[in-house]
């Protein structure tokens, strides 16, 4: 497979893309928090998603190995707005950041469950997908619950219980294509982790004194948002 190289410049024009903010989806940055007050959230560290998601409900922590969440349990989770943190901590120079507002619902039976042929299975599948917004989108919730959103801002949630894995896919589900969020932290008011760009193009950076060439990654924060 041929790996193409571009720009850090060129790559910093994607993660606008990337994060949901291009003009064409109609989503704007939110404002700036107040610099003083609390951290938005804890960066999820390369690596933490070896052991799966860690899922912190109701208060209290769930072992996955005996009580995963089930597929209904992760859309009731994750159905709502949420106000989103990216960060791209290699493939540009400086960090960038983009904050943006992300609207999921539940899915569902049809679209929920992953099917092969006549096979259906409850512990994979879909359940929740969305789309970015801001006080100008429409957002169609019947088609989301459908799983019928198309486009390249178009969100899906993807849970696998078995091995207690999350991941939401932004844009086509195309190989090489879209953004992948892999959630390695979940709680009834945010969920955390690692994210990188689905397709195989390298940026090439300046580091100091020597260029290095990255794949587009960082990490993201999600907040329930009352807004």
């Amino acid at each position: 497979m041929m790996i193409l190289l571009i720009s850090s410049l060129t790559r910093w024009r994607r993660l606008w893309r990337v994060g949901a903010l291009v003009a064409a989806s109609g989503c704007a940055a939110i404002a700036p928090a107040n610099i003083g007050a609390a951290p938005f959230c804890a960066p999820a560290l390369a690596g933490d998603d070896a052991a799966g998601v860690s899922w912190e409900l109701g208060g209290q922590h769930v072992d996955a190995a005996s009580d995963a969440p089930t597929l209904r349990d992760v859309g009731r989770v994750f159905e709502g707005t949420w106000d989103m943190l990216t960060v791209a901590s290699e493939g540009v120079s400086p960090p960038a950041v983009a904050r943006w507002r992300l609207r999921l619902t539940a899915t569902d039976a049809s679209a929920r469950d992953l099917c092969r042929g006549s096979r259906c299975s409850s512990d994979v599948g879909y359940p929740a997908a969305g789309a970015p917004v801001n006080g100008f989108t429409h957002f169609d919730s019947t088609l989301a619950a459908r799983g019928q959103l198309r486009g390249s801002d178009a969100v899906r949630v993807f849970y696998n219980r078995y091995a207690n894995r999350l991941q939401l896919t932004v844009g086509d589900s195309q190989p090489d294509h879209g953004t992948l969020y892999y959630v390695t932290r979940v709680t009834d008011s945010s969920f955390t982790g690692r994210w990188t760009d689905a397709s195989v193009v390298l940026s090439e950076v300046r580091r100091g004194e020597v260029r290095t060439e990255e794949h587009l990654q960082g990490y993201f924060c999600g907040r329930r948002s009352h807004g």
